[in-house]
């Protein structure tokens, strides 16, 4: 699994009725080291939320409830987090 597909997995459950909650395929050791460093770029409230979503494949419901914040806060976070990322990959690109 790479930084792509947990950022494409975590788009798709932001788009998807909350009932719904994507299982993500098992990461070898390696690439779940890499998305690891990847996320610890977020403040660490923002990588729990990408953690349990993309990772773990919590429903926003779920994550919401775990976090104690409301579905609306989580998609907030998430969203906003993501789009950090894809900046964050677009740079790596570049270099």
């Amino acid at each position: 699994m790479r930084f792509e597909s947990v950022v494409a997995g975590c788009m798709c459950r932001l788009k998807i009725s909350r009932r719904f909650c994507l299982r993500p395929p098992e990461a070898d050791p390696t690439e779940r080291r890499d998305i690891e460093r990847v996320i610890e770029h977020l403040d660490p409230r923002a990588a729990q939320v990408v953690r349990a979503i993309g990772l773990e494949g919590q429903s926003i419901a779920e994550t919401g409830a775990r976090m104690e914040m409301t579905e609306g806060a989580v998609r907030v976070m998430l969203h906003r987090s993501l789009k950090k990322l894809a900046e964050l990959r677009e740079r790596l690109i570049e270099i």
